[in-house]
């Protein structure tokens, strides 16, 4: 871990693999299924850590607007790839037999400021939504996109190499990271 992949091909792997546990336990129509397999039960326990990750964050003290540390600030970046990736797999789900159209709802755009504290409703708004299994309203509401700009305003800043490649990562997703293909 934390090293370049030998080959294109174990990359090609890995991608595939985390796109499968992106959508562990996804059923038809991006409900929760009582999938009780390893894979679904990590998946769904990411994205619940995930959740509370963020909701510290959200609740963190104005006296104390950043993560201080490289732990708290890759374990917030770490949560919104994990809400990014699960919220992915919703919008494009993989093919079960026959292909499950769904149509094109994008993750959106046009968010607050990043790290402002207007975006602070929407993405408590968005992380509410979440935990009550409404995806689908946070995919038309652009609610995903508001909190990764939000983490990356949180992060951003710091002269941290990993960190300003997270940032960077983050911006990516919020530009083009509804697209068909990402993983």
């Amino acid at each position: 871990m934390g090293e370049k992949l030998p080959s294109l091909a174990e990359y090609e792997s890995l991608r595939a693999s985390l796109r499968v546990w992106a959508a562990a336990d996804e059923g038809e129509h991006g409900t929760i299924t009582n999938n009780t397999t390893s894979l679904s039960q990590n998946s769904a326990t990411a994205l619940n850590t995930a959740l509370r990750i963020l909701r510290l964050e959200l609740n963190r003290p104005p006296a104390e607007a950043r993560p201080a540390t490289l732990v708290e600030q890759w374990a917030v970046y770490l949560a919104a790839l994990v809400l990014w990736a699960r919220t992915y797999a919703f919008v494009h789900p993989l093919p079960l037999g026959q292909e499950q159209q769904q149509g094109e709802k994008g993750l959106g755009h046009g968010t607050p400021a990043m790290g402002s504290e207007s975006a602070q409703i929407p993405v408590h708004a968005t992380l509410a939504k979440v935990e009550a299994g409404k995806r689908e309203d946070v995919v038309k509401g652009r609610g995903v996109v508001g909190v990764l700009t939000w983490v990356r305003g949180k992060i951003n800043g710091s002269s941290n190499g990993l960190v300003v490649e997270a940032v960077l990562v983050l911006g990516k997703l919020v530009e083009r990271g509804s697209e068909e293909g990402w993983f």
